[in-house]
């Protein structure tokens, strides 16, 4: 019997991924996206449209579907400064009014994609799954509060859920607002690039990596309730080194400096969060296969320059 995904947050960058790499799987596919989103065409896809808070709209979405992948809900660490009430509604309450939805439904598993950001600044060069989560921003604690959520209704009502938290996300489709677009904008506009911080060391793992994580996610035989994965690559970089790397592959050699930041306190900043993927190797068998250069040179090709 063919199975039915249903997806929230499928007009995003990780849901278009995730749809992509769906594309040739024997699954049937319902995909809820706000109205603001444009939506790509893609075949077999029944889509829907609407916010998280809709609980009628979510029992049409979930209606016979057997796996329920979470990914609804805005990403930016320096935006839930702005705007932490949002964030907490729509992470926190939208999870609730998803997993409520889901009990109701007789869902059978729930993959959530949380987020890196709820470790806060790590102790450990590589951070395990087992390390205490101190989040340092209202993204990071409404994400650590929908995995709480989530938790909470695999144990009282036997849902098999699991929780992705992914690193540093980056590829086609990624936010205009990012810091690769933000190089990208620089180097086409200005003599020199200029960011907040080159020091902060990241894990950057590609959207198309990260979409075959929730993908396997959706498919293992057992699933322990409520357990934990981290998706990164496991290899951490400056951001200094990035934007060097970025400028190798937009073919541009600008200098690069440091500007002042005013997006979030200056307390807020984690100076380094990379993954231990070791259980995602060993129980979702799954590992990155997209080096970070080779995706930086794909993420770019369309800005080089025509040869003559």
């Amino acid at each position: 019997m063919t199975p039915t995904l249903a997806i929230t947050g499928a007009g995003g960058f990780v849901g278009a991924a995730v749809l992509r790499a769906l594309r040739s799987s024997p699954t049937r596919v319902r995909a809820l996206c706000n109205r603001r989103t444009p939506t790509e065409q893609v075949a077999g896809v029944e889509w829907l449209h609407g916010g998280i808070d809709d609980s009628l709209l979510l029992a049409e979405l979930l209606r016979g579907a057997d796996v329920a992948v979470h990914l609804a809900g805005p990403p930016s660490v320096a935006d839930s400064f702005r705007w932490p009430t949002d964030f907490v509604r729509i992470h926190v309450e939208g999870t609730t009014t998803l997993l409520e939805a889901c009990r109701r439904a007789g869902v059978r598993r729930v993959v959530y994609l949380s987020s890196a950001e709820v470790y806060g600044s790590p102790r450990a060069d590589r951070v395990s799954e087992d390390h205490p989560c101190e989040p340092r921003s209202p993204y990071g604690a409404a994400k650590l509060a929908a995995e709480l959520l989530v938790r909470v209704y695999a144990s009282a009502y036997d849902l098999e859920a699991l929780v992705l938290r992914a690193f540093s996300i980056y590829g086609p489709g990624q936010s205009p607002a990012g810091l690769l677009e933000e190089i990208r904008r620089q180097a086409a506009r200005q003599d020199r690039v200029q960011l907040a911080d080159l020091r902060p060391v990241r894990d950057f793992c590609h959207v198309d990596d990260v979409a075959l994580a929730l993908v396997a996610a959706t498919r293992i035989a057992a699933a322990k309730p409520g357990r934990v994965y981290n998706i990164g690559t496991g290899r951490g970089i400056s951001v200094g080194a990035l934007a060097q790397l970025a400028l190798t592959a937009l073919q541009s050699t600008l200098p690069i400096g440091t500007a002042a930041r005013t997006d979030r306190p200056a307390a807020a900043t984690v100076t380094r969060l990379v993954a231990d993927p070791t259980r995602a190797r060993s129980e979702l068998g799954w590992q990155p296969s997209i080096t970070l250069e080779a995706g930086l040179r794909a993420l770019f090709a369309t800005c080089l320059p025509t040869p003559a």
